[in-house]
């Protein structure tokens, strides 16, 4: 009797699940760190990573490392200046309160 030996499709995909797992954790930790930080703290650390990526010496790992975390400090950045319009245009324009939640457009 011969024993199978593993496809490599199988062996591929279950490296490539595992590579998937490693990045959604390293996401979720990333996410993490930077849910804390101001506006201004998150803005300087993209722009760090952005000079850093111009580096031609970056080896990939660190590449793609660098790429999540900026994506996710822009991302950051969008949320608090949306969230800052939405507080700006939800102020009533006579005594610069917020408006009432039912009357907000």
């Amino acid at each position: 009797m011969t024993k199978s030996k593993p496809s490599s499709n199988t062996s591929s995909s279950s490296r490539a699940d595992q590579v998937d797992k490693n990045k959604q954790a390293l996401i979720s930790s990333l996410r993490k760190d930077v849910e804390t930080l101001s506006y201004e703290e998150s803005y300087k650390a993209l722009d760090l990573i952005l000079v850093e990526l111009q580096n031609d010496n970056i080896p990939i790992e660190e590449l793609q490392r660098s790429y999540l975390q900026g994506k996710i400090y822009l991302e950051h950045c969008e949320n608090i200046l949306k969230e800052t319009e939405e507080e700006v245009l939800s102020l009533c324009t006579e005594t610069f309160e917020l408006k009432p939640y039912s009357s907000r457009a």
